[in-house]
């Protein structure tokens, strides 16, 4: 059953889903792989289910995955995104740059999408962003999650 989403919600979910669908044809263009296909049946269920929170967090994922792609696969999907939907990546990965960059301002992490968000960063050995103070502050803030974690008991 669709959960109800409000007119917003559901112009926000479609916009995703569509964003998806025109990412996963690209990436099975580039390299082919079932993968895709499946992945393209979890958006459509998703989108039927009206599942709005799976379709943001998806849309993490598949932003790290354009980031963390070779420069010439960057820019093609970039290009293809902007002519099909009207989509500038670089307000995209600007907004990124800027929630991680709050996050290390902060110096604490909170939830288990921050520790994500900081853990895909510093394993990203080719094209990482941080400076080596961003990552000694990262790596501080991971070993202060993780100790967190092992004392609180799971949920």
């Amino acid at each position: 059953m669709a959960r109800r989403l409000t007119p917003e919600q559901r112009n926000e979910l479609d916009a995703l889903c569509e964003k998806h669908r025109v990412m996963l044809r690209f990436f099975n263009e580039v390299e082919p792989s079932p993968t895709w296909s499946q992945f393209l049946e979890a958006v459509e269920q998703l989108a039927e289910a009206g599942d709005l929170r799976s379709a943001r967090d998806l849309d993490q994922e598949f932003t790290e995955m354009h980031r963390l792609a070779s420069r010439a696969t960057q820019e093609r999907l970039s290009a293809l995104l902007l002519d099909q939907l009207g989509i500038d990546t670089r307000e995209i990965f600007a907004k990124e740059r800027a929630r991680l960059s709050a996050l290390l301002k902060r110096g604490r992490i909170r939830t288990r999408a921050e520790y994500d968000r900081i853990m895909d960063r510093l394993n990203d050995v080719e094209a990482s962003s941080l400076t080596d103070v961003e990552r000694e502050i990262a790596n501080r803030m991971i070993v202060g999650y993780e100790e967190r974690s092992i004392r609180r008991p799971a949920r």
